[in-house]
């Protein structure tokens, strides 16, 4: 080895080693600091500045210095660095190393054709092997450890690790070894001579080993790379060897061994690694023998784990470089014995005709079945070849390229999780185009386990790829003995690429498979059999599924194709009628633009549209509850006045979207969207694009609906373009149904224009686009005049001092205080509350200013906000008013309350704003200078009564640090004579409420980034605010959280499974504890389960929340991960965890068992 490989590392490690000794444990170290800190003038005076004691002072401060300034990691990670390049500037191979790496490589040939697997690794990441050499007296000679895994690095990175022993790191781990010496650049080679000895039990002499290294890179035709490291014993080398101080103390052993690193992606590689360790022990049992060998095999999952990556990444690269491989190998002809093979496999296609196929019903809604059975003679076998067609949305090569891994990382994961007790690579034949695998299937009970042994052979031609897989009759050592029944299979998988569809390849793969069931059985089984044979064209569509790409860029395009012919838009008369009859019943609507199904409820509903005296007389929309505060639902009965209970009635919903009439057009067209028509299948739909002819079954009514649509134009806000739509849909569904069912069946229907709304929904950005205008606007705002800042002051504090008899409200969020004070005389209520806001004071001070923001009116739930300007008194004063819904608490229903108020502004100082809502008694206003917000903008005329109250409100806001907030509220509030106390207390806590809400709305908009320790308890708070009684609705708010909160959503991004983690733990259920140990990059969805199912046992564990935190953080790799790299996760965690347990129903029990102290 060159000097550029080796003096960087020799230097390094003898400035460090004489500076200070490597072997200190922590406690050791500290204890040291301790002892240096507490030498006095006195104690130095004692020991007489004795020589001794001095060097020893003078280690101590040299060690903590050299502890306060190293950086090891750097230091090994420059090292590896520098090795790595200078790779190609090694000394070339002398004939000793040329023939010492031959040996092992020919040792290595016969150990992979006469080794034994080791029980319980069939189904593993890292197979092992023991491979035992007979002695010439016919005994078994000393074991060899082999270990085979598939290592997600570099092959080169590995190497690397596996060369350099001399690192910081690799010597932290041989910390205990007496001896640890590497000698490097021996007689100008490179190779290196090494040094270690191993602690036995006592009654034992330490045993040191002492080996000769080298190491071989090759590179195949394909640029592929190959390293080979062999280990032999230094007493084999015929060249220099260095002396090892403190040999005599021990008896020596010998080992021997050989690492195969082979590239097979560029972040990828295969770790074959053999070795052989004789302890010299005379009379050692062979079983004890057996014990270490398996032992010393644990090495290859350690550094399996430390490079795992997420296994989806993994194996997509993989299939990227076989794909190339592919494409490279366009018309290559297969080997000798390959090719009988892919024509007994053609012969399942037959001519190619349709003659003796039949279609069968397939469980798989992308897969198109058939069938071919030729009934058996008596005593026959009964074959079928089934046949399965489908589009995938990869190339022909990708596609491919996943059933030639059949033993990916995803793959093994499910089968592993199916109970399967084994899946392997047989690696006896070394083939590009040629793969073995071997499987065992579990089976139900009184059966046995299914084996299947077959070859893969995929052949590339210009624009297809075949794969044939046909059955051989190798034997397979799994380890163990398993009672298995072996199947037999034929297969040939075509796959044809097919032009793109909006820049997502295509291609379609046809799977044709004989399916041999071994005996005569009815026609009628092997019917069920063939669909679960077929089904891997299923898996391979849900694996490279690109539906939202796809859908998206088809909505665009017809989006676009609508935009153009409603230009020159022709009709027909019939068209012409219809667009006559239905503008008629909407005069003064000009401009809109009206989209009709050839709807008849029209004339259902209105006889004669020119005649308004001949309308139906009972035409009163009656408004339902809306689960969208956005969208307005309204119910009406038919023409004929017939009691609700015949099925029949009227919907109508209406909302403005935040889109272009025809993206929303594209979007109602586009009924058989993937998406929609993937929702359809697991919602349990039937069939769709049936003719009038389609027959229907005795279980089945059919039903009527008819719907109606109309769109308009309204004005840009903030760039946007914004839609007016009103949504008509007339139901009947034939039969005597009660009036609750069909009105519950009226909103759930209309609640589709809602899902409309979410889709194009633009709230976020609008609002943002306003507040940071008006939030520039009050950064300007210079501070008032010393009397107008003392009076908005006394009025606020006055308003916000604490009243005798004042509680806490009954409802309060976690981090905010809160006291509520309820009159004896109904109708006066006082409260007040003071919390953290997370976000700079211009930002809230604009919330609070632009009160008709969506926001705001999605969190006051109001019925209206209104307000005006005022043409007096200055820029930062406006006329509100709102109209709320009040709610009673005794059964009965109250009419709406409305509040009207002069808002104004008043800056104190630079770091505070005060918000001062005084009432007004009457608010005379002109029409066109007043804005009214209702269901974002739409003007809707209620004529329900209303009562006046009075609310008195102050608000302010002080700066913090950190880009925080403090914000204190005060409310007085008359809500009007004959309301119960309660009632009242009720709607003073709303109000607080909807303070709490306006922090979370704040906290939901920092980004991931800039996440702290408090932010993390504000999110714990946010997703217990409000349900901490019920697990289904933390549930709900936990889903909302994520599609709401911009960090969750990036966290979501980072870490895919994350919210399957958190549902469980938000559940509160108990369950049995189960550890998990996988990365956290590399959790699948069912370990991301169960590590959620884990939170709550690991609660109950402790009597304290925390403690019970960090038994989960032990417990499950994922989680401790996560709180390194989020310091906000385990404070969320715990707030979390003390909701849950204080409204467990097995909380009580835990707490009053768990008063007992723990025994020592």
């Amino acid at each position: 080895m060159n000097s550029a490989m080796t003096d960087v590392r020799s230097s390094t490690t003898s400035n460090s080693s004489s500076f200070v000794s490597r072997s200190k444990s922590k406690f050791e170290r500290k204890s040291f600091a301790l002892g240096s800190s507490s030498l006095g003038s006195s104690r130095l005076a004692k020991i007489g500045f004795g020589v001794n004691k001095a060097v020893e002072l003078f280690n101590k401060i040299a060690f903590l210095i050299y502890d306060r300034f190293k950086q090891e990691a750097v230091i090994d990670l420059r090292v590896k660095e520098d090795f790595i390049k200078n790779i190609p500037k090694a000394p070339p191979l002398t004939e000793a190393e040329r023939m010492v790496i031959t040996e092992t490589m020919n040792l290595v040939s016969d150990m992979s054709v006469h080794a034994k697997r080791i029980s319980g690794t069939a189904n593993d990441s890292v197979e092992k092997f023991i491979y035992r050499q007979t002695t010439e007296n016919g005994k078994d000679g000393i074991g060899w450890g082999i270990s085979v895994a598939k290592i997600d690095v570099a092959a080169t990175t590995l190497f690397t690790e596996i060369w350099l022993i001399d690192t910081y790191e690799a010597r932290a781990i041989k910390k205990d070894a007496r001896i640890c010496e590497v000698w490097s650049n021996l007689d100008g080679t490179r190779g290196l001579q090494y040094a270690v000895s191993v602690r036995l039990p006592s009654g034992f002499m330490d045993r040191l080993f002492e080996s000769w290294i080298t190491w071989e890179r090759r590179v195949d035709e394909e640029g592929l790379e190959t390293f080979i490291v062999a280990i032999i014993p230094l007493e084999e080398y015929s060249g220099t060897k260095h002396p090892v101080f403190g040999a005599e103390n021990m008896k020596e052993a010998t080992s021997k061994g050989v690492h195969i690193i082979r590239e097979l992606t560029k972040n990828t590689c295969e770790w074959t690694r053999a070795q052989q360790a004789d302890l010299n022990i005379i009379g050692m049992p062979s079983s004890f023998a057996d014990f270490l060998v398996k032992q010393q095999l644990a090495w290859a999952n350690e550094e399996h784990e430390k490079f795992r990556r997420s296994g989806r990444d993994i194996d997509r690269e993989r299939r990227y470089a076989l794909a190339d491989v592919m494409r490279g190998a366009i018309g290559e002809t297969l080997m000798g014995d390959q090719l009988p093979v892919y024509r007994r496999c053609e012969e399942l296609l037959g001519d190619g005709g349709e003659e003796g196929w039949k279609a069968l019903e397939s469980p798989c809604p992308d897969v198109q079945m058939k069938i071919r059975y030729l009934k058996p003679n008596k005593e026959e076998r009964s074959i079928a070849t089934g046949m399965g067609i489908g589009v995938v949305d990869c190339s022909a090569e990708e596609m491919a390229a996943w059933m030639m891994d059949y033993c990916s990382n995803e793959r093994m994961r499910i089968s592993k999780e199916e109970g399967n007790p084994a899946r392997l690579e047989l690696r006896n034949k070394a083939r590009l185009n040629e793969a073995t695998f071997a499987s065992v299937k579990k089976m139900p009970i009184f059966l046995n386990n299914r084996e299947l042994v077959y070859r893969m052979i995929w052949k590339s031609e210009e624009g297809k790829v075949l794969v044939a897989i046909e059955s051989v009759d190798d034997d397979v050592d799994y380890g163990t003995t398993l009672r298995k029944v072996r199947g037999l299979t034929r297969c040939l998988c075509q796959i044809e690429n097919l032009p793109d569809i909006y820049e997502v390849k295509q291609c379609r793969v046809t799977l044709v498979q004989q399916v041999d069931a071994g005996r005569s059985i009815p026609a009628w089984v092997v019917a069920k059999k063939v669909p679960v044979a077929l089904n891997s064209v299923q898996w391979a569509i849900d694996e490279f599924r690109q539906d939202e790409k796809v859908d998206a860029a088809k909505l665009k395009e017809r989006a676009t194709s609508i935009r153009e012919e409603m230009r020159d838009a022709v009709y027909s008369e019939e068209e012409e009628a219809m667009l006559r009859r239905v503008s008629g019943k909407y005069e003064g609507k000009r401009g809109g633009v009206r989209f009709s199904r050839r709807s008849t409820f029209i004339q259902n509903l209105f006889r004669n549209p020119l005649d308004k005296t001949k309308r139906p007389k009972n035409l009163d929309w009656k408004q339902l509850k809306s689960p969208d505060v956005f969208v307005k639902i309204e119910f009406i009965l038919n023409e004929t006045g017939k009691n609700l209970k015949t099925g029949e009635g009227v919907g109508r919903a209406t909302t403005v979207i935040d889109s272009s009439i025809e993206g929303i057009m594209a979007l109602e067209l586009a009924k058989l969207t993937r998406k929609r028509r993937k929702e359809r299948v697991e919602f349990g739909g039937l069939e769709c694009n049936v003719t009038i002819a389609f027959p229907i079954g005795n279980k089945y009514v059919r039903a009527s609906a008819t719907s109606f649509w109309k769109f308009e134009k309204l004005p840009d806000i903030e760039g946007i373009p914004q839609t007016s739509v009103t949504y008509y849909q007339q139901v009947d569904l034939k039969g005597y149904i009660p009036h609750f069912v069909m009105n519950g069946k009226i909103v759930e229907t209309m609640s589709y224009l809602s899902e409309i709304r979410q889709k194009f929904d633009k709230s976020m950005e609008i609002d943002e686009c306003k507040r940071s205008v008006f939030a520039k606007e009050i950064k300007n705002l210079e501070i008032s005049s010393s009397a107008l800042c003392k009076s908005a002051l006394e009025q606020f504090e006055a308003l916000f001092e604490d009243r005798v008899g004042s509680e806490r409200p009954s409802k309060m969020f976690g981090l905010a205080d809160s006291m509520v004070l309820a009159s004896i005389i109904g109708g006066k209520v006082w409260s007040r509350t003071s919390l953290v806001v997370r976000a700079m004071l211009e930002d809230i001070a604009a919330f609070f200013w632009d009160f008709g923001s969506r926001a705001n009116m999605e969190i006051s739930g109001d019925v209206e906000r209104s307000f005006e300007d005022m043409e007096e008194g200055g820029d930062f004063k406006k006329f509100v008013s709102r109209r709320y819904r009040l709610k009673s608490k005794h059964g009965t229903h109250h009419r709406d309350r409305s509040f009207s108020s002069e808002m104004s502004i008043t800056r104190t100082d630079s770091d505070t704003i005060i918000f001062n809502y005084t009432p007004i008694k009457q608010w005379e206003s002109r029409d066109k200078r007043r804005s009214t917000v209702n269901f974002r903008g739409s003007a809707v005329r209620i004529n329900f009564p209303v009562v006046n109250g009075e609310q008195s409100v102050g608000i302010r806001l002080t700066r913090m640090v950190g880009g925080r907030t403090s914000l204190d509220y005060a409310c007085d509030l008359e809500v009007g004579s004959n309301v119960s106390r309660r009632a009242s207390r009720a709607f003073a806590e709303q109000l607080l409420g909807e303070i709490a809400d306006i922090s979370v709305y704040f906290q939901r908009l920092v980004p991931l980034r800039e996440y702290k320790k408090e932010d993390g308890k504000a999110l714990g708070s946010d997703l217990l605010w409000g349900v901490e009684l019920s697990s289904r609705k933390r549930v709900a708010r936990l889903m909302k959280a994520f599609e709401k909160s911009r960090a969750l959503r990036e966290l979501k991004l980072e870490y895919p499974f994350i919210q399957a983690m958190m549902i469980p733990a938000v559940r509160g259920n108990l369950n049995i504890n189960k550890v998990i140990g996988t990365k956290l990059e590399c959790i699948s969805e069912a370990e991301a389960i169960q590590i959620g199912k884990n939170f709550i046992p690991s609660l109950k564990s402790k009597k304290v929340i925390g403690a019970g935190v960090d038994v989960w953080r032990l417990q499950n790799s994922a989680v401790k991960e996560l709180m390194v790299r989020h310091e906000w996760f385990k404070p969320m965690s715990v707030v979390l965890g003390k909701g849950i347990v204080k409204a467990a129903a097995w909380g009580l029990m835990w707490r009053v068992l768990g008063s007992c102290p723990e025994p020592e």
